[in-house]
């Protein structure tokens, strides 16, 4: 089976993608994209064009959004769309990850009030942009499952569709997508998964 998430960014994707692969034990691709032709990309690339089966595939909107009408629908078994319904949330990560000296943006992290006041132009802009990101994937009609941050990591809603579409019988990594291990806040950086 080959499976496809199309995520907005900062919307937990990346643990997504790795709990889909851990418990389907399938290959994980994390953004394929010909933007940066580093060996890692040009890996990713040529994995994705040998239609191997058995790997989930995470694309960020933002990458292909131009290549919608383009894009080749019929490669994919599942397509699962990610957004974030707040807004403002995603806005404040994606631009603390997009402003900071960070080498990976999977790293644990705290954002003080002065921060988010001093930033407050350039997030309600992050705002925007992402709305407008959340509403293109909610109107492709070729995702079958619609699912977000909040009835995954904040509720579990989601985790029980998203095994039903997928025909996960047991889940065996609860961890993945266990609230506790959110980028931000975190207070026992030891506690976060190895994965992120």
């Amino acid at each position: 089976m080959r499976i496809l998430i199309i995520a907005m960014g900062r919307s937990g994707g990346y643990s997504l993608l790795n709990w889909i692969g851990s418990e389907k034990k399938y290959q994980t691709i994390h953004e394929p994209t010909k933007d940066n032709f580093d060996m890692l990309s040009i890996y990713k690339i040529r994995l994705l064009e040998k239609n191997k089966n058995n790997i989930v595939v995470k694309y960020l909107i933002s990458e292909i959004e131009n290549e919608l009408d383009t894009f080749n629908w019929s490669n994919w078994d599942k397509v699962i769309g990610l957004i974030r319904n707040d807004i403002q949330e995603c806005a404040i990560s994606h631009y603390w990850a997009l402003s900071s000296n960070s080498i990976t943006w999977r790293e644990c992290y705290e954002i003080s009030n002065q921060w988010l006041i001093e930033n407050e132009k350039e997030i309600k802009e992050e705002e925007s942009r992402l709305q407008k990101y959340k509403e293109i994937i909610s109107n492709i009609p070729q995702i079958e499952l619609m699912v977000s941050y909040e009835n995954i990591y904040q509720g579990n809603e989601d985790i029980n569709r998203l095994t039903h579409y997928l025909g996960i019988q047991k889940i065996n990594s609860h961890s993945l997508l266990d609230n506790r291990n959110r980028l931000r806040n975190v207070i026992d950086v030891k506690s976060k998964r190895s994965l992120i």
